[in-house]
């Protein structure tokens, strides 16, 4: 897995990237909320509703997989600006786990980003990434 953390890319790959994870995790998250859901309403029990409550931690797989996704793009795109990659993961992850108190600091994070130009050199990270945009740049390779 640390392979997948190496390298640089740009905004557009990181905001594409992003989109499509987020859409791939909204898609997972119903495909398995909305059966439940429907079964939950045709049988209407309290017995169903308790267990339906446990199934419903079933969704943190494709969130788990997701934020590990997510975490990946960030640290290439840190490391595109210039900066180590890991050290603002592991302080993203401390922002969401102590969750409403710094949802602006996340916010600010991925504005930031976002905005922010790469560094045009080669820096320690890798070469410069390539303008045009390509699907592959989105793999992960492990």
């Amino acid at each position: 897995m640390l392979g997948a953390l190496h390298g640089r890319i740009d905004r557009k790959t990181f905001i594409i990237g992003n989109l499509v994870a987020f859409g791939a995790f909204l898609a997972a998250a119903a495909l398995i909320m909305i059966p439940l859901a429907i079964v939950s309403l045709v049988l209407n029990s309290r017995a169903f509703d308790e267990v339906m409550g446990v199934l419903v931690l079933v969704i943190a797989f494709p969130a788990i997989f997701y934020y590990l996704y997510f975490c990946m793009l960030m640290v290439k795109r840190a490391h595109d600006i210039g900066w180590p990659g890991l050290l603002l993961v592991l302080g993203f992850t401390l922002a969401v786990v102590f969750g409403r108190v710094l949802d602006l600091y996340q916010l600010i994070i991925l504005l930031f980003f976002a905005l922010k130009p790469g560094m045009k050199a080669r820096n320690n990270f890798g070469p410069v990434p390539r303008k045009k945009f390509k699907m592959d740049n989105l793999k992960v390779v492990y």
